[in-house]
């Protein structure tokens, strides 16, 4: 199955003068240049921000950015593991 979107795993930062970080995916373009998909991510991701733990949002960066070559491989993957749980396996 050809995928229209790229996973780019995000940190996420939480806190004040303490906090924590955690990671979470988001989904740009996968036509996005290679250039800009930082950007592109970081503005996905702070858009889809909520508090975690009523702790305000401090910081996000990427943390991993899946190569092309591996998108629909990785949503195929996705795809079975979901279907295999809708059939009790």
């Amino acid at each position: 199955m050809k995928s229209n979107v790229r996973p780019v795993t995000m940190y996420y930062g939480f806190g004040t003068d303490y906090g924590t970080w955690h990671t979470a995916e988001v989904e740009i373009p996968i036509d996005t240049p290679e250039n800009l998909i930082n950007d592109v991510a970081i503005q996905i991701a702070k858009e889809n921000s909520i508090l975690y733990d009523n702790q305000p949002l401090v910081f996000v960066g990427v943390y991993s950015i899946m190569p092309l070559e591996d998108v629909d491989e990785y949503y195929d993957w996705c795809n079975e593991k979901d279907s295999e749980a809708l059939n009790g396996f």
